[in-house]
């Protein structure tokens, strides 16, 4: 009996404790920050695409699908932009799993096509770099939430309320800086950058990889060169995870400032979506005052 005893409080360790958590598996860190932030230690957050790797070329791994499996609630951005979505969608246990697109049925303003060489996709999935759109979203994932967890409905509704009003107080610090860009125009190395473009009244005039990863053709470069020249673009919005020595050449032939921006963090950045954010506008601010 005594041993029996044992066994069983052998069981219950901490770990065993954790992984009895619900389990909730989103794609990119800025996503699995704003869970936490409605959640804090009531569930485990899952992220599947680590913040050094690029999530239009990212491939899912057996480890994440195993971690993955106990998924109560999966948030993806969708239009696409996880490939590997049904994969991991298929192999949840959970039958009563539920999936939630934080781009249908959102409140965006057209979406934006994005052209890779002759292929258009349905739009461009980078909705999470506009702070407005993360707000709507916050609300939408805590609704999501406190039907799968209702015994946490008071905890989480009041994390997210706060969590949305520093989204907002965000939005507004972004735009007091913003009323020194409106009309001015960068090159970006991809197009990340668009909603956070638009909502803040600057303008993508162009792109150095049409497609991520492909190598830029001379005549691209000789465009690019050609149309920053005439129209005074002096900005070029590249990411800090790799180096480009297009992004160099462009700089060094146009006299351009280089803005090392982050979409997803790292610890050269942030890990928090608020000082991501925070981090890109210093940058942005710097080459285009």
């Amino acid at each position: 009996m005594y041993a029996m005893v044992l066994l069983l409080l052998a069981g219950c360790s901490p770990a065993d404790q954790q992984d009895a958590r619900p389990v909730v598996v989103t794609s990119i860190a800025p996503i699995g920050d704003w869970i936490r932030n409605i959640t804090g230690d009531a569930v485990d957050v899952l992220v599947v695409v680590p913040p050094n790797a690029s999530p239009h070329t990212f491939e899912l791994q057996p480890r994440m699908l195993r971690e993955s499996a106990r998924a109560s609630l999966v948030v993806l951005i969708g239009n696409g932009f996880e490939s590997w979505a049904d994969k991991l969608v298929s192999n949840v246990e959970n039958p009563e799993v539920r999936t939630l697109l934080l781009t249908e049925g959102a409140d965006i303003p057209a979406l934006i096509s994005d052209t890779h060489g002759d292929h258009v996709h349905a739009a461009n999935p980078h909705v999470w770099l506009d702070p407005v759109f993360a707000a709507a979203a916050v609300e939408r994932i805590s609704t999501a939430l406190v039907e799968l967890f209702p015994d946490q409905e008071h905890a989480m509704q009041t994390r997210a309320a706060a969590y949305r009003d520093s989204l907002h107080a965000l939005h507004r610090h972004i735009s007091v800086r913003a009323q020194q860009w409106i009309g001015r125009a960068f090159i970006g190395d991809h197009s990340s950058w668009v909603y956070f473009a638009r909502r803040y009244g600057i303008k993508q005039a162009g792109v150095i990889e049409n497609i991520p990863g492909r190598e830029v053709s001379a005549r691209t470069m000789g465009s690019l060169i050609d149309m920053m020249r005439k129209q005074s673009i002096t900005a070029i919005f590249s990411d800090i995870r790799k180096s480009s020595q297009a992004v160099e050449i462009l700089a060094e032939e146009t006299d351009a400032r280089i803005a090392a921006l982050d979409p997803l963090g790292s610890e050269r950045t942030s890990f928090t979506y608020l000082g991501l954010m925070r981090y890109n506008v210093r940058e942005i601010d710097r080459v285009l005052q």
